[in-house]
């Protein structure tokens, strides 16, 4: 009979009572599913726009957050960034959108960058989405990584070949690119950045983001006392040779210390002087400077400046010196993608529309940048839980062998305190609901102590074990037994059914709504472990997934803190989605006994 009678609802005053009772209801289901909607929205959002606490990301609808999202998985860091652009940033979405008349000077700029890209030295470029951080493992990174383990499929191989240490395949950082640090170059002599060289080049040219040298010389400049004071106002654009003028001083300043010389070239005049230099540096005689480089050069004349092999030996060190501390500037020239664009198309002040091309980049990849955004941190989660670890294996081991235990032991004890009259039975019952009222946190140490003792740490018996049989199931159980006639017992014992029988085919048989509810708690249990399980198997091998995902989270970003949680949820929701009808049952028919 419903509480409110079919006539009674027609009054104002009931209506106005069920639409305030509708009212609740719908004010309570949002304050369960906005903030579920919030994490949702921050697992796929990145470090740009993870500070917007919005149910539905920008990212999805806005062009400027998915731009500014590009620029951020482009150059990684703020000052990259600001040295590619020429202006001290300080969020990743304050470069404005470019205007339409940037995009058709970038049309050139870009067909120039396309037509020689390939021709460039490793330093011209940095490769997009390469560098891991805070846990995120992007694109490229995650290609290159999986290429190195296709050649070397365990950790041990790996550093074998590589010369390495790394005790897992998370630790791997893969290469790296610094063309914009004053002292970077590569060490020819690694097999790991010849291999990480290899990879870089054999990309495509929307994954190579053009390193630009005006931006850095209108930053840096921007930080001499000159330029602070209003004396001077540097020109945009970096010449390729020393300027006349007041400029003069601050140009040197800025390659001979603030510019890598991997871009620094010298005249020919230049070139005679740094081989004087060498034989100043090494008076024994090229020989010494051959065994101490590790290289073959038949005198010093034999010594190119201008020799990429040179910038990636022991050597670039010397060339380094040489231009800091020796060359004059009228010895210095720069070589750099932007003077190379500039002497294509014969305009000496020609800028370079570096966001406008950026921005033509990011609409030719649109769609599957847009998809790697949204996948990219659930990639990350599952490439570190499941690819590089045992927390899968091990959960489900786990969870299959807790199930089985608790169908198997609770529901015998419950039988056997149903169908036999005991006369402790009650005490019993008591003593097991008593151990309900003590936390878990209170057993964990005494029971890693006697655990220890049996010399079961590290085990499957360790994690199963202390909780296989649960007092308030047993409880449950034998309430439900005590519910079926015992009319049933007895036909069965006529028809000479015998104990294991009847518990088997009647007693488990009509008990399956509370068989799923107890296979719901003894999943749930066993999926949340964490503190117990990380106690009690202290070794990584034997980890499961809610250890794995608590050490992901040490030191992860945000985003991929939100996109473990909801990871983690699916295997839990999936399961009370498939047995939902039957768990209500076995909630609802132990109320109504």
């Amino acid at each position: 009979m419903p509480i409110i009678p079919v006539i009674g609802r027609k009054t104002p005053k009931l209506r106005a009572v069920i639409i305030f009772i509708y009212a609740l209801l719908i004010l309570g289901s949002i304050t369960m599913v906005y903030p579920f909607m919030i994490m949702l929205s921050g697992s796929i959002k990145g470090n740009t726009d993870i500070d917007r606490m919005d149910p539905f990301p920008q990212f999805a609808y806005s062009d400027q957050v998915q731009f500014a999202r590009f620029q951020e998985a482009r150059y990684k860091l703020l000052t990259i960034e600001s040295a590619a652009y020429g202006k001290n940033l300080l969020r990743y979405d304050s470069a404005e959108l470019p205007s339409k008349a940037d995009l058709k000077l970038a049309a050139g700029y870009s067909k120039f960058i396309r037509s020689n890209i390939n021709k460039f030295p490793a330093h011209f470029y940095y490769v997009q989405e390469m560098y891991p951080e805070r846990r995120v493992m992007p694109k490229n990174f995650r290609k290159f990584r999986d290429s190195i383990r296709l050649e070397t499929p365990t950790i041990e191989e790996f550093n074998k070949a590589y010369r390495s240490s790394l005790t897992s395949w998370n630790d791997f950082s893969g290469g790296y690119d610094a063309p914009l640090v004053k002292e970077f170059s590569y060490d020819a002599s690694d097999p790991l950045v010849k291999r990480y060289l290899e990879f870089k080049e054999a990309l495509p040219y929307e994954d190579k983001a053009i390193v630009n040298i005006d931006g850095l010389y209108a930053v840096t400049a921007a930080g001499f006392p000159e330029v602070k004071s209003g004396e001077l106002k540097p020109s945009p654009i970096l010449s390729t040779t020393c300027p006349q003028g007041a400029e003069k001083v601050i140009w040197g300043e800025f390659v001979k210390h603030y510019l890598n010389c991997l871009f620094v070239r010298l005249t020919p005049e230049g070139t005679n002087a740094f081989r004087g230099y060498l034989a100043q540096k090494f008076p024994h005689g090229v020989e010494s400077m051959n065994k101490i480089n590790d290289t073959c050069y038949p005198s010093f004349t034999a010594v190119n400046a201008s020799d990429d092999e040179l910038k990636n030996s022991a050597m670039f060190a010397l060339y380094t010196d040489f231009i800091t501390n020796v060359a004059p500037v009228k010895y210095l020239k720069i070589d750099s993608p932007q003077t190379r664009y500039r002497e294509a198309i014969n305009s000496p002040n020609a800028p370079a529309p570096v966001i406008a091309y950026d921005y033509m980049v990011f609409k030719s990849i649109k769609r599957p940048f847009m998809k790697e955004m949204i996948t990219r941190n659930y990639l990350s989660v599952i490439q570190y839980v499941a690819i590089y670890g045992r927390a899968v294996v091990n959960t489900i081991i786990y969870i299959t062998l807790a199930i089985l235990g608790a169908l198997i032991v609770n529901p015998l004890a419950a039988y056997a305190l149903s169908r036999f009259n005991l006369k402790s039975t009650y005490s019993i019952l008591m003593f097991f609901l008593a151990t309900m009222a003590f936390p878990g946190a209170v057993t964990m140490i005494p029971n890693f102590l006697l655990l220890k003792q049996f010399h079961l740490l590290n085990s499957f018996w360790a994690l199963i074990l202390p909780g296989i049989a649960n007092g308030y199931n047993i409880f449950i159980l034998k309430g439900f037994f005590d519910s079926i006639p015992k009319e049933v017992y007895e036909s069965a014992m006529i028809d000479g059914a015998s104990e294991w029988t009847m518990f088997w085919k009647f007693t488990m048989a009509l008990s399956t709504p509370i068989l799923a509810l107890i296979t719901l708690n003894a999943f749930t249990a066993a999926y949340t472990a964490f503190m117990f399980a990380l106690i009690i198997c202290p070794d990584q091998k034997m980890w499961t997934l809610m250890v794995w995902l608590y050490q992901l989270q040490i030191g992860a970003a945000q985003p991929i803190i939100y996109s473990a949680l909801v990871l983690a949820a699916i295997p839990t929701l999936m399961v009370f989605v498939v047995a939902q009808n039957t768990i209500m049952k076995g909630i609802v028919i132990p109320v109504e006994k």
